[in-house]
């Protein structure tokens, strides 16, 4: 298990704003040379009216963080996407994009495959994430923040030994592969928001 904090991550400008790369895979790709399976990414929408770079041959996942936006595709669909949902979209069909907000991008290629799920963590709980057979999983903190441990749980069961864990803050990201099952304990009094992403090569 890694934990990326918000220093390790490189920030560049898009036409409508700033995007914060988050993961890249393979990390020797480049995401400006189109040069990667897998990039997960923040991007802040500055202007009330943008258009989203095009990606012939990615396919993408956007969940907002922030703010809800409208979408005008190329084909004439227009969707409404409003705060912690996720929407999944090809990215060689034009996006017309109205407001402005924070997002989160996952975007696969190359024979990629993966998925991206929003959850909240309620105050004083604890969530298990089984290992699996993706190649690679992270969590992203949307609000709040959280506990996380690959080796026992961070809250106490019975007589078990209790890991502290490792504090994971709002816009910081971690890192585990298949073979570790991930605890991730809430020990605020407010709810913790997070967002799971999976790939497979």
């Amino acid at each position: 298990m890694r934990i990326k904090k918000k220093d390790d991550f490189p920030v560049s400008r898009w036409d409508g704003g700033t995007t914060t790369e988050l993961f890249l895979y393979p990390e020797s790709g480049s995401y400006i040379e189109r040069n990667f399976q897998v990039r997960l990414s923040s991007a802040v929408i500055e202007k009330e009216e943008s258009d989203f770079t095009l990606l012939p041959g990615v396919h993408r996942f956007l969940l907002m963080q922030k703010g809800s936006v409208r979408l005008r595709f190329g084909n004439g669909r227009e969707i409404q996407l409003p705060p912690l949902n996720v929407f999944e979209f090809d990215g060689d069909v034009p996006v017309h994009c109205f407001g402005s907000g924070t997002d989160l991008n996952l975007m696969l290629k190359g024979g990629a495959r993966g998925e991206l799920a929003c959850r909240m963590i309620p105050p004083k709980t604890e969530v298990q994430l089984p290992k699996g057979s993706s190649t690679g999983r992270s969590v992203y903190v949307i609000e709040g923040s959280i506990n996380a441990s690959g080796k026992t749980p961070c809250s106490p069961r019975h007589t078990d030994p209790v890991y502290p864990g490792l504090p994971v803050r709002r816009g910081e990201l971690i890192l585990t592969d298949r073979e570790e099952t991930l605890y991730l304990s809430n020990l605020e009094a407010i709810p913790a928001v997070i967002a799971v992403f999976s790939f497979t090569i």
